[in-house]
């Protein structure tokens, strides 16, 4: 986050906190962004990223942490990779495709 803020202060844009507030500022929307919320580092960094670079392309005058979490894209869902338990759910697996294959007319010969 510190190196958001950063960017938007070399933007100098309209009503930036001045130079001595800049560390209470990135408290306050630490505080402000994070209350109620949980967040993890490696998934939401690139969210965080992504934010500022949103708001350095928008914004005229010094955004506010309302701002940021309306640029904030949605986390995207933790998935774990399908995978077949065994050999038995792989051959019904191919079974069903060959079957579907079969049914549309399409050539599956050598299809394991």
């Amino acid at each position: 986050m510190r190196d958001g803020l950063r960017k938007l202060v070399s933007l100098s844009l309209e009503s930036p906190p001045s130079a001595d507030l800049i560390g209470a500022t990135l408290l306050t929307w630490a505080e402000a962004i994070t209350r109620g919320r949980e967040f993890v580092a490696e998934r939401d960094a690139p969210r965080f990223r992504a934010a500022f670079c949103v708001l350095a392309e928008r914004c005229r005058r010094w955004p506010a942490p309302a701002d940021f979490l309306a640029a904030l894209p949605a986390p995207r869902p933790d998935r774990a990779p399908l995978r077949l338990v065994d050999d038995a759910a792989r051959q019904r697996g191919m079974a069903h495709i060959r079957d579907i294959a079969k049914r549309l007319h399409l050539d599956m010969e050598g299809a394991a």
